[in-house]
């Protein structure tokens, strides 16, 4: 975690009014559809990682009762947005962006992770998107076709999925199930567009992989973000090499699942998805929608709470960026470089 400080003051709290919806028609055809207020955050590989705020809570009363439960399903949604300025010119990497949301019991770290890497294929350098489900074993991963740079200056929203059997996806393509026992799907989308830019289906088997996946109904409850407890989950995102990427909210949730293909419920692929898509009940929905200045401290600015999940804070926090002043905060932030829906 980037820091643990806390402010027993606010200079200024921005978390009030309602959010709203505005229209830029651009003909009797397609409409635009903006979301507000909305912003996005430029992460580099020194001063402007994220991490979540370790007083937050999530609730777990009632995780075995919500519906479409099951022990092995997970949903995980992650947006990024690669500018073409510093990404048409990156040399490839093993991994270059991280986001993560690890489950941790005090001995073992159950990684649940969405990872971009930057691979060479043939004469063409391609993203590939790594799912982490809770395990490094048999991960999965979907890598986009053609070259990276079809994809700078676009926002795409990357979707991470698993449940204890593949008959909950539609147009399932990852084959028998054998003595496997968890199915999981990476989904890429043009978030503006809604269009399905590649998927991977694939099998793992959660109890061989290293750790095996947990059983969820023994975690604590409430889950602390707090390093140290017993069970905690350690939020954070960040950038491994010096390729500044975007994102633009993260939204998890372990017991549930939806499947993207089918969904009616499309605000996965907006800047504010709701707190329940489909089954799916999100344990964190992490909204880059309001934020706080804390004043003279660090960290000195947070971002709020959605109360569109199962987290709570008592001062309305769920992440934070450990930057000093306000020119250091407005290098990361931008308002115009924000997630629509064009579609």
């Amino acid at each position: 975690m980037l820091g643990a400080g806390r402010a027993s003051e606010y200079a200024a709290w921005w978390n009030t009014g309602l959010q709203s919806v505005d229209f830029d028609s651009t003909s009797v055809l397609a409409t635009t559809v903006y979301q507000s207020p909305t912003y996005s955050w430029l992460m580099n590989n020194t001063d402007r990682d994220i991490s979540g705020v370790q007083s937050g809570n999530i609730d777990l009363t009632g995780l075995t009762g919500f519906t479409g439960f099951n022990n092995l399903r997970s949903a995980r949604i992650v947006n990024f947005y690669f500018p073409s300025s510093v990404w048409n010119s990156a040399a490839a990497d093993n991994v270059v962006v991280v986001t993560a949301q690890d489950l941790r019991d005090g001995v073992t770290t159950y990684p649940l992770q969405v990872q971009v890497s930057l691979d060479t294929a043939g004469a063409i350098k391609q993203l590939r998107f790594a799912a982490i489900f809770l395990s490094f074993t048999d991960a999965g991963g979907a890598t986009l076709p053609g070259t990276h740079t079809q994809y700078t200056d676009t926002w795409l929203t990357v979707v991470s999925l698993s449940a204890e059997t593949s008959s909950v996806f539609t147009s399932w393509a990852g084959g028998a199930q054998g003595s496997n026992t968890q199915a999981t799907r990476v989904a890429v989308y043009n978030s503006a567009t809604g269009v399905l830019i590649v998927k991977s289906d694939a099998w793992r088997n959660s109890t061989t992989s290293s750790p095996a996946w947990p059983t969820l109904s023994t975690i604590t409850n409430p889950l602390p973000m707090e390093t140290g407890d017993p069970w905690n989950v350690d939020w954070s995102a960040y950038n491994q090499a010096g390729y500044n990427t975007r994102i633009a909210g993260s939204w998890t949730a372990l017991g549930t699942m939806f499947d993207p293909l089918t969904e009616t419920n499309t605000s996965w692929r907006t800047a504010l998805p709701t707190e329940t898509i489909g089954n799916a009940q999100s344990w964190i929905n992490v909204q880059f929608s309001h934020y706080q200045d804390a004043g003279n401290v660090t960290p000195k600015f947070y971002g709020n709470a959605s109360g569109q999940d199962l987290y709570s804070e008592s001062s309305n926090r769920v992440i934070q960026w450990d930057v000093v002043d306000q020119a250091a905060f407005d290098a990361g932030y931008s308002d115009t470089i924000i997630i629509k829906d064009s579609s």
